[in-house]
C-alpha cells in the first residue's frame, strides 16, 4: 500500500493509496522533489516587501457568464436535467426515461436503460462495498437520479437518500440566482429518482435537505454515508464535510473531482472557480482534499480508488475523481 504524508507545523499523518490508485497518479503525478525557490536573499534587510508594480486584476465577465447559463436553462426547457413531471401510472416507462436529462445511468426493468451523462456501473467493483450490506443502515447524501442508493439497496442496506429540492436550493453565486427568479426559471429537482425508485419498486427513503443541515439530533447516524460528487459545487466545502463527519457512524464514501496538475506544489492547493462554470466553486489538489476531510474531524482518510470518467457526450472529457475512504 503505498502512502502519502500531510505534515503543518509539526502535525502529519499519512494517506494511504492503493496501489492502483498510486499507480495512476504517477501517471499523471510525476512529482518532483525540488522544493520552490527561497526568497532572494537581498530581500531580508527589508521589514516590509512590496512588488514592484500591482498586478493586473483578470476578471471574468460575469453578466455574460449569467446570460448563458440562464440561457442554457430556457434551451432545456421544459426538462431541465432532474426537472420534476408528475409521473403517469399509465405512460411507457421509456417513454418517461426520454422526459428526463439524467445525470446516472440506471438500468430498469424491461431492459430500459437511463441515458446518463455519467455511467457508473464499470466503476462499481472499485469502490470497495461489501457484498452484503444487510442490517446497514446507508445516508446517500446528493442523491439526484439514485444510483448509489439503488446499489446500496441491492446490496441488502436500508438506504436514505438526501438531495435538494430546488433549483435554487443549489450554491450558485448571487448573480445567477437572482437571474434564474428573474426569468422565473426555478424548478423543483428529484423527477429522475421518483422514475427509477418506483420502476425498480424500491424503498428508498429521499428526504429533502440540504447537506449544510444534516444533524445527527435530526436524522440520526448511519453506518455508511456516501457523498459523491457535490463537494465541488459548494460554496463552503469543509462545513460540509463537517455535517457528513457528524452523522457517520463507522465509515464515509467521499468522492469529488480533483486537480492533479496542483499536487506537483510541495504546498496544499484549491483552484477557486467562484461557482460560475457550471456551478462548480473548487478544483482542489488531492492532498487538499484528503486534508480537507481529516480537518473536518474525521480521524483517518484513505484513497480506495482514484479514476477519471468521462461524459456521455462526444469528446468529453472527465475530470480526474478520487474516492476517499473516511473513518470518524
Amino acid at each position: 500500500m503505498a502512502k502519502r504524508s500531510l505534515r503543518w507545523k509539526g502535525f502529519g499523518v499519512e494517506v494511504e493509496i492503493p496501489e492502483q490508485a498510486a499507480g495512476a497518479l504517477r501517471r499523471v503525478l510525476p512529482r518532483s522533489k525540488a522544493r520552490p525557490p527561497a526568497l532572494p536573499s537581498d530581500r531580508a534587510t527589508s521589514l516590509v516587501d512590496f512588488p514592484d508594480s500591482l498586478p493586473e486584476l483578470r476578471l471574468d465577465d460575469r453578466d455574460q457568464a449569467t446570460a448563458g447559463y440562464i440561457q442554457g436553462l430556457r434551451d432545456a426547457d421544459p426538462w431541465y436535467s432532474n426537472a420534476w413531471d408528475p409521473i403517469d401510472e399509465n405512460t411507457d416507462l421509456a417513454e418517461l426515461v426520454k422526459r428526463q436529462i439524467w445525470y446516472h445511468t440506471i438500468d430498469l426493468p424491461g431492459g430500459v436503460t437511463t441515458p446518463g451523462y455519467y455511467d457508473h456501473r464499470t466503476l462499481v467493483p472499485h469502490y470497495g462495498l461489501p457484498d452484503s450490506l444487510a442490517g446497514k443502515r446507508v445516508l446517500d447524501v446528493g442523491a439526484w437520479d439514485g444510483f448509489w442508493s439503488f446499489e446500496f439497496e441491492r446490496r441488502g442496506a436500508t438506504v436514505t437518500a438526501v438531495d435538494i429540492d430546488q433549483l435554487l436550493d443549489t450554491d450558485l453565486p448571487p448573480r445567477y440566482k437572482q437571474a434564474i427568479r428573474d426569468a422565473n426559471l426555478d424548478q423543483r429537482l428529484g423527477g429522475g429518482f421518483e422514475i427509477a425508485r418506483k420502476s425498480l419498486g424500491s424503498k428508498v427513503d429521499r428526504i429533502v435537505r440540504n447537506v449544510y443541515e444534516l444533524d445527527p439530533a435530526d436524522i440520526g447516524t448511519y453506518d455508511i454515508v456516501h457523498f459523491a460528487d457535490v463537494s465541488l459545487h459548494l460554496e463552503r466545502p469543509l462545513e460540509a464535510f463537517r455535517r457528513i463527519r457528524s452523522v457517520t457512524g463507522e465509515r464515509a464514501i467521499i468522492v469529488d473531482a480533483y486537480n492533479p496538475e496542483l499536487d506537483r506544489d510541495t504546498r496544499t492547493l484549491t483552484e477557486y472557480l467562484g461557482g460560475w462554470p457550471n456551478a462548480t466553486w473548487w478544483a482542489p489538489g488531492l492532498n487538499t482534499f484528503a486534508q480537507m476531510v481529516l480537518d473536518a474531524g474525521f480521524s483517518s482518510v484513505r484513497v480506495q480508488t482514484a479514476y477519471r470518467i468521462n461524459p456521455r457526450e462526444e469528446g468529453g472529457v472527465g475530470r480526474w475523481r478520487a474516492v476517499l475512504d473516511a473513518r470518524p
